[in-house]
């Protein structure tokens, strides 16, 4: 059941229905599970297991270790006069450890399914490559990813690690667990959601909100604008060029790369304006997870601006741990008072966040998919920005010894655009099918470059003049709605229009909805092309 199908606008409608059912008001999240069973079962029954498993290994895993929390209050309390400071630590320790195994045991088992469909078939058939052993292969079992793995992973184990933190409590009932891991709007692609921002909202005996229901609307449209219009037009003429790409000019693979970013953020967020936007049908706030990434001046804010519900689980789950970890504070500590030069005391100061940097580049590389491509873009992203946290004094000094001020806009332009020439030479991983494809693919650009090439365009981009027409016309809306929000900060443009009079916003609504019906790729005999980010 794709987000952009007809069939699940009328599950929509008929599950707002039954969830605003007065009688409903206290149970109003077994509607909402309920209806995530029932979207998950339709669209991936064969697999539901393995959700099952994650699930019900959290809820257990997390049952355990507040039963060990407890015992140990009560151990505490029964010989909090008789104890010594020594024993009691003892003790701690000891439950520590337990939970820790627990926890330890449940990310194990959760992340290794994972990891077991993403990777098996690749591994298999690497090894029968590399040990020359053509039998071998026949040990690949052809494995297709569980509908929303890699998401409903994260944000299921991100609860787990809470409550072995303590951060949140666990919770006890196991249908509620369940609702949390799999809320439909979400499990597709996102965005990963934590404990503590969800379970009040999930929960709540929601009342019916108009100007909630109103933006949910409007993001949902926004959404299949993105998606139907721009993103799915964009991908047909990908896919002609990647098919025949070896003789291509290498000025045609540079435009294409170009609509490929274009495709990749307007699927991807279009894709997530329209799992908010549903959320906000039933009261509920999905976390924001673009935050228009192509106006990022430097890698590492690309990153920050670009998927940010996983950036925030890496850096709380996996850089934090890393970069503040024993070795690394005694690293600091060691060499902090060596007497140096400032830019030697820098390196020792960021060296750690650096190191830890770069593990959590190779970890996205491995979670966007299999494939040396893949590593080949963890590796590159980290690298970049490792790199340019290491440099920073030399380019402040740089800046200085031109006498560029830092506010300057001239060099904030600079920024913006040497950063999205780094991103597109790094997407050039995920738009080939493997790293010796890729470094075909920026040869070409480098060294096969004709302008003279463009003239005969037609011939090798598939696509009609009215098609380019709603292409260039729909970046250039995207880019404008994209710089207003840039510049007015936290309001958005869904906020102004509403603000307009009744007649002229729905002037505005009236011709966002004509611009899909009429411009949409969509319809009977055609495909709809997958949500990109569905594959990893």
């Amino acid at each position: 059941m794709s987000y952009t199908s007809i069939g699940f606008l009328l599950f929509i409608a008929v599950l707002t229905g039954i969830f605003y059912i007065p009688g409903l008001k206290k149970h109003r999240w077994i509607v909402l599970l309920a209806g995530s069973i029932f979207f998950y079962c339709y669209a991936s029954f064969r697999y539901i297991a393995y959700l099952l498993c994650s699930v019900i290994s959290a809820y257990l895993s997390t049952a355990a270790m507040r039963r060990i929390s407890a015992k140990r209050k009560a151990v505490y309390d029964a010989n909090k006069d008789s104890w010594k400071k020594a024993e009691r630590k003892e003790y701690k320790q000891k439950t520590d450890r337990m939970r820790k195994w627990i926890c330890t045991v449940t990310l194990i088992l959760n992340f290794g399914i994972l990891a077991f469909f993403k990777y098996w078939d690749f591994t298999v058939e690497s090894l029968s490559a590399l040990l020359k052993i053509p039998s071998l292969s026949t040990g690949t079992m052809r494995l297709v990813l569980p509908l929303g793995i890699s998401f409903y992973t994260f944000q299921i184990m991100g609860y787990v690690i809470d409550v072995y933190r303590e951060a949140v409590e666990p919770e006890r009932n196991i249908a509620r667990l369940a609702l949390f891991t799999m809320f439909f709007p979400q499990i597709i692609q996102g965005p990963i959601g934590t404990w503590s921002a969800l379970s009040d909202q999930l929960f709540a005996p929601h009342d019916f909100c108009y100007e909630e229901f109103r933006d949910g609307l409007e993001l949902i449209l926004w959404g299949l604008l993105k998606k139907l219009v721009i993103a799915d037009r964009a991908a047909a003429v990908i896919a002609a060029v990647r098919s025949g790409w070896a003789s291509c000019d290498g000025a045609i693979l540079a435009l294409t790369v170009l609509l490929y970013n274009l495709q990749l953020y307007t699927d991807f967020s279009g894709g997530i304006d329209i799992s908010r936007g549903v959320a906000a049908l039933f009261g509920i706030d999905l976390a924001e997870n673009f935050r228009r990434p192509y106006f990022a001046s430097s890698v590492s804010d690309f990153w920050r601006r670009w998927h940010i519900t996983l950036g925030a689980w890496l850096k709380t789950y996996l850089f934090y741990p890393l970069a503040l970890s024993a070795p690394s504070l005694r690293f600091t500590e060691r060499y902090k008072e060596k007497p140096g030069t400032e830019f030697g005391k820098h390196t020792v100061r960021v060296l750690p966040s650096c190191a830890a940097t770069f593990v959590v580049f190779i970890i996205v590389g491995i979670w966007h998919g299999e494939g040396t491509q893949y590593l080949a873009f963890g590796v590159y992203n980290g690298l970049l920005i490792s790199a340019s946290m290491l440099l920073e004094p030399v380019f402040a000094w740089q800046n200085g010894k031109l006498g560029v001020a830092a506010d300057s806009r001239a060099l904030k332009l600079f920024r913006i655009m040497r950063t999205f020439i780094l991103v597109s030479i790094g997407n050039i991983t995920d738009l080939t099918g493997s790293f010796t494809e890729a470094a075909g693919w920026f040869g070409r650009i480098v060294t096969n470059n004709h302008v003279s090439a463009f003239r005969e365009l037609k011939t090798s981009f598939p696509l009609s003049g009215h098609d380019a027409a709603v292409l260039l016309l729909g970046a250039a809306l995207l880019f404008a709605v994209s710089l207003y929000q840039e510049n007015r900060g936290a309001k958005t443009v869904r906020q102004s229009i509403n603000r307009l009079p009744a007649a002229l916003r729905w002037v505005v609504l009236l011709a966002g909805i004509t611009v899909v019906l009429v411009f949409g790729i969509y319809g009977p005999g055609y495909d709809s092309a997958s949500f990109i980010y569905m594959q990893f």
